[in-house]
C-alpha cells in the first residue's frame, strides 16, 4: 500500500532544473499527479526550459563580460539581432536619425496606400449561411 506525503511549493522548486517527467519518477507518481500538485501550487507550466535558456544566456553573457572591457562590445555580441548602441558624442549627421530611407526611392501611388490603409471585409463562406430556420 503506497502513502503518499504533502509535496510543498519549496520541495518542488528544488526539483524546477530537471524535466517533468524525471522529477515524477524521481518521486515515484506519475506525471499527471505531478501537473495536479504543481497547478494546486499556481505553477501552470514546468520552468525547466525557461531556466535552461537563462542559464545559457547568462553564461553567454560571463563569458563576453570576461572576455572585454568594453560593455558596449559585450551588449553587441549578446544581441547580435538589435544594433550596437550609438554613443551621445558621435558624429553622426542628423539626416540619420530622421530618415532611415534614401530620398531616392518612390513612394507608393494613392491608390496603393488607401488599399493599405482600408480595413478589411469578411465575406461569409461559400455555400450561403445558414439562417435559423
Amino acid at each position: 500500500m503506497a502513502t503518499t506525503r504533502p509535496i510543498d511549493l519549496q520541495e518542488l522548486s528544488t526539483y524546477f532544473k530537471m524535466p517533468e517527467k524525471a522529477v515524477a519518477k524521481h518521486l515515484g507518481i506519475c506525471l499527471t499527479s505531478l501537473k495536479k500538485i504543481c497547478r494546486a501550487h499556481g505553477v501552470t507550466r514546468w520552468p525547466y526550459r525557461k531556466i535552461k535558456s537563462l542559464d545559457k544566456k547568462l553564461k553567454k553573457l560571463e563569458v563576453a563580460m570576461s572576455s572585454t572591457s568594453d560593455p558596449s562590445m559585450v551588449y553587441a555580441s549578446f544581441s547580435s539581432s538589435s544594433p550596437a548602441p550609438v554613443s551621445a558624442t558621435s558624429s553622426a549627421s542628423p539626416e540619420v536619425w530622421t530618415s532611415r530611407t534614401p530620398s531616392s526611392t518612390s513612394t507608393p501611388s494613392s491608390s496603393a496606400a488607401s488599399m493599405a490603409s482600408t480595413p478589411r471585409q469578411v465575406s461569409a463562406p461559400a455555400g450561403g449561411s445558414r439562417s435559423g430556420s
